[in-house]
């Protein structure tokens, strides 16, 4: 397999693709194929067949190294039927898969949790894109994820902008018990240098997608701490869009449900980040909705 692996053949490395499902009876052939870089079949029928066929075998990959070469081959087929919707179906037509991959974030080693994760990633940008229907959502909780390591965490953090703004049913969805800790959790990353915007983004995520969370006091003093600091212009701009995200949700309901909000810790950060120009947007917001509170009255 080696040999093969060197030779790059493109010819033999189609011929491995072709004759893969037809040896999973015997494990050391199929896992010594599967780890040669097979190759893609021409036809996306049978590109088809083969991600079904991946999908299924996947619960069956115990050795690391089968399970990394598995996910990077597994990304290699969504890519290339990433017009078609209809992958995602034939992928996760075995419904313990997706859990199955969900549990080797936590329990495989870094190199390989990593390229699970550019699977499950690939395969729900191709569902969001074309606003593809499933029959069913895993659950997922991303707080046993986030560990000690910042660039994992980060890595994780990137997955949740894109599963958050779905428009459809997302394949993997947080679990509701965990939604609460997680923000806690991403309030810490925040504080780790080189994560901040990614952790500022996804807390503007999760209260736009989860109302109920934009009235914790936690995220007002989040709010006052980071608007009283100085901050770069990425960063600075991030920080607006929480605020700008935070005040509109806020906005739709009664005055006596909404915690304390900074208007002095905003208003000074506007002034000195050189966002003062989107005062104007924010005391719209807040006009906007005082005016729709008299008219109800």
């Amino acid at each position: 397999m080696k040999l093969l692996r060197k030779l790059k053949d493109s010819y033999i490395s189609r011929e491995i693709s072709e004759i893969l499902p037809f040896m999973h009876k015997n494990s050391k052939v199929f896992n010594s194929l599967l780890l040669s870089n097979p190759g893609l079949p021409e036809e996306d029928d049978k590109k088809m067949m083969l991600l079904a066929f991946l999908g299924t075998m996947m619960p069956s990959f115990a050795d690391d190294l089968v399970l990394e070469a598995a996910c990077i081959y597994g990304i290699n087929i969504v890519e290339a039927l990433q017009r078609n919707p209809k992958c995602v179906d034939k992928f996760t037509t075995c419904a313990s898969t997706i859990n199955y991959l969900i549990d080797s974030l936590a329990k495989r080693p870094v190199k390989v949790s990593k390229e699970v994760l550019y699977l499950l990633r690939r395969v729900i940008c191709v569902q969001l894109k074309h606003k593809h229907e499933i029959e069913k959502s895993a659950d997922m909780d991303l707080t046993v994820l986030l560990k000690d390591s910042l660039t994992q965490n980060c890595r994780y953090l990137s997955t949740l902008p894109i599963m958050l703004s779905a428009r459809v049913e997302p394949l993997l969805k947080l679990t509701r018990k965990s939604i609460l800790t997680l923000l806690y959790n991403i309030f810490d990353i925040s504080e780790c240098k080189g994560a901040e915007e990614i952790a500022i983004k996804s807390i503007q995520m999760m209260i736009t997608k989860y109302e109920w969370l934009a009235f914790s006091s936690s995220i007002s003093s989040f709010i006052s701490v980071w608007c009283s600091l100085q901050l770069d212009k990425n960063i600075s701009k991030t920080v607006l869009n929480l605020v700008i995200s935070w005040l509109k949700v806020l906005m739709k309901y009664p005055k006596f449900l909404r915690p304390m909000i900074p208007y002095y810790d905003i208003q000074s950060f506007m002034v000195r980040s050189g966002h003062i120009h989107h005062m104007v947007g924010i005391v719209i917001i807040v006009f906007y909705s005082i005016s729709c509170q008299f008219l109800r009255i």
